[in-house]
């Protein structure tokens, strides 16, 4: 946040210092009471845990959550870059040949078209990628801790 403020000249709001201090917030109550005390488990016993059926819906939900967030993303980037394109044909369209309102008037009915068609998806978009990397991130941390507690035991 400080690096897009100072070095990108980016404008800091309210309620991005008001968000970044529910994540330090977050982070300083999860270390603080979370477990810790470090449970070495045998490879007979992560067998066991890894057979349970809670870690069968667990794994499945989030291979589901994980497809669903995929596909939102592949259907809505196309839209949005689509978007940013014709957006950027329109800024040079208007420093080239300013006196040409076809191709302008063409240019500006497909943004709005778009803007009209992305629009309800605008939040979830962006939320997309970083839900998907957060699920991807947790089960490589996951899967991590599992290889460390089975290398223990060779």
């Amino acid at each position: 946040m400080l690096f897009a403020h100072f070095w990108l000249k980016e404008p800091l709001s309210k309620r991005d210092i008001f968000g970044t201090c529910l994540i330090i917030l977050g982070s300083t109550l999860s270390v603080a009471f979370g477990n810790h005390t470090s449970v070495t488990y045998t490879m007979e016993q992560l067998k066991e845990l890894y057979l349970q059926t809670m870690f069968a819906v667990y794994a499945f939900v989030l291979l589901g959550c994980c497809a669903v967030l995929y596909l939102i993303i592949k259907k809505l980037e196309p839209t949005k870059q689509e978007m940013v394109n014709k957006c950027q044909e329109y800024e040079q369209a208007i420093v080239a040949d300013p006196h040409d309102p076809e191709l302008i008037q063409a240019l500006d009915a497909r943004i709005a078209e778009l803007e009209v068609k992305y629009q309800p998806y605008e939040k979830l978009h962006p939320f997309s990628y970083c839900a998907l990397s957060g699920c991807l991130g947790a089960q490589s941390i996951l899967f991590g801790k599992m290889v460390r507690q089975l290398s223990a035991h060779l």
